[in-house]
């Protein structure tokens, strides 16, 4: 069935197929055929349901339920999320980096090439050092999950510098099966004060979010999914504000018996109110009142923290930091700081690195043509895992099975120079050897600690001089009889 051809009936391949798996009305109570697919066989599927008109949009994300404003508010006056935001850029742009060869012993093949990089990677766009450079573009990429750089070229082409760009500025834009399009078709549009400034093609820019997913064009920012948690922690924030400021809840009420008229009740409340406004010293002398006088609180003069400490684990929990990282230190002693450490490795650093590795490592790879070369992270180990290596390299050196140059560079990067190069050593309590030394004088003392053969005939002594087979040789030890007449056979034994 078809609407004025406008579907692709099946192929008689396809009709035959399905007739044999039962998929038409030939049997009883069979599953039928399926509706004949607007797209002939053999065609791409589409990535996912977009909108019809999606590329006509006129604001980024308005085909998503947030939209870019809505997250760069509520993140922006969260202090948690900020805290947060600012501890994960601290942790990686501390971290070393480095232009390294895939392949270890290729080094010296790419001296001037990992020189030049590394000249590129000390002001990616020119004028930021790397670690300025890389808070701006992460920012995009923990706030709102879409990081965002535009590739700056030469006359002839080639890449000059990675310039960061806003990238709630930017919509992705697609093909007709869903999908980024492809060069020279434009891939982004970027909108400036509602009006489109700017089309740039996919191979001139990178858009790289850390959460894509398949219905969607745009990241998946940890404000999106943390939106209750947040908004709850910013109206307990305001409500505590409150308590200081404004607010029609008093802290307490006074019943005074001896006061009737409502006129004395109020005379006493200016007097009271008169002599405390304004001086802070006054709130905490003694009060006269009549006598009779109750006092009855209203509030509760010890705030429950359970609550906001809950939302702001939780928080801390989405932006992969541990609480006592932005502080939060009562519930920490060494061992927990430690498990903790470990945990914000595998969580937070680990990812992150393994992220910029491979969009660096892709950028020299495609715009450098040196797929050869990558950008690596050094001195990047969970703590329990670098004292195991530490140990494990310990006796390695100390047994002269590696050298301590080898643990120098390939452990901490550290290139000896080749006139100060120690090689492998033997280290022992009092002192140590170089491997080549001690093998030599441990050989000489394996040779005179041999003991000369005893009751070796000389026909048996020439012919092991010689190398010939000797002959046989009987011992003049007496044989000792080795089971005794007295002891018991070996069937008793078991017995």
């Amino acid at each position: 069935m078809g609407y004025s051809g406008a579907f692709s009936p099946p192929t008689p391949q396809q009709e035959a197929a399905m007739h044999q798996a039962g998929m038409d009305m030939a049997a009883p109570l069979s599953p039928g055929a399926p509706i004949d697919p607007m797209m002939p066989a053999g065609s791409p599927p589409r990535e996912y349901q977009y909108q019809i008109g999606q590329n006509i949009s006129a604001r980024p994300r308005s085909t998503e339920k947030m939209s870019f404003q809505v997250l760069r508010s509520l993140v922006e006056n969260y202090d948690i999320a900020q805290i947060c935001i600012e501890v994960r850029q601290d942790e990686l742009k501390n971290v070393e980096w480095d232009i390294v060869p895939v392949n270890e012993n290729d080094a010296n093949k790419y001296e001037s090439e990992i020189k030049m990089l590394r000249s590129f990677f000390m002001r990616p766009d020119g004028e930021n050092d790397y670690s300025s450079w890389l808070k701006k573009i992460d920012y995009d990429r923990l706030a709102f999950d879409a990081l965002s750089m535009w590739k700056e070229r030469t006359k002839n082409g080639k890449i000059a510098a990675l310039q960061p760009v806003d990238g709630t500025t930017m919509v992705p834009l697609v093909d007709y099966y869903g999908r980024r399009p492809k060069p020279p078709a434009p891939a982004y549009t970027q909108w400036v004060n509602g009006v489109p400034w700017w089309w740039v093609t996919s191979k001139d820019f990178v858009y790289c979010p850390e959460r894509p997913r398949t219905n969607t064009m745009y990241g998946f920012p940890v404000a999106e999914w943390l939106l209750l948690t947040m908004n709850t922690d910013i109206r307990f924030q305001w409500h505590f504000l409150k308590k200081f400021t404004d607010g029609n809840v008093p802290e307490a009420f006074a019943m005074i018996p001896d006061l009737k008229d409502p006129t004395q009740i109020d005379e006493m409340q200016k007097y009271y109110d008169t002599v405390t406004r304004g001086d802070q010293s006054w709130l905490h002398r003694l009060k006269m009142f009549p006598g009779g006088t109750v006092i009855k609180e209203m509030r509760d003069p010890k705030d429950d923290m359970a609550l906001p400490h809950y939302i702001m684990t939780k928080a801390c929990a989405g932006f992969k930091v541990q609480p006592a990282e932005i502080g939060m230190t009562d519930k920490v002693n060494k061992s927990s700081g430690d498990t903790q450490e470990n945990v914000q490795y595998r969580r937070s650093i680990v990812p992150s690195v393994r992220f910029y590795e491979t969009l660096f490592s892709g950028i020299i790879a495609d715009e450098f043509g040196l797929p050869n070369l990558k950008f690596k992270y050094v001195n990047i180990q969970e703590l329990e895992d670098r004292l195991i290596l530490a140990k494990v390299d310990e006796i390695y050196v100390r047994n002269a099975i590696v050298s301590p140059d080898w643990v120098a560079n390939h452990r901490l990067g550290i290139k000896v120079k080749p006139d100060e190069q120690v090689g492998r050593v033997f280290i022992f309590a009092n002192g140590a050897a170089k491997a080549s030394d001690a093998l030599a004088v441990g050989a000489q003392q394996a040779l005179s600690a041999v003991p000369p053969p005893q009751n070796i005939q000389p026909s048996a002594k020439q012919a092991l001089l010689s190398g010939q087979p000797p002959t046989t040789v009987k011992s003049k030890a007496k044989s000792t009889n080795l089971a005794k007449a007295d002891d018991p056979k070996p069937q008793d034994r078991l017995r």
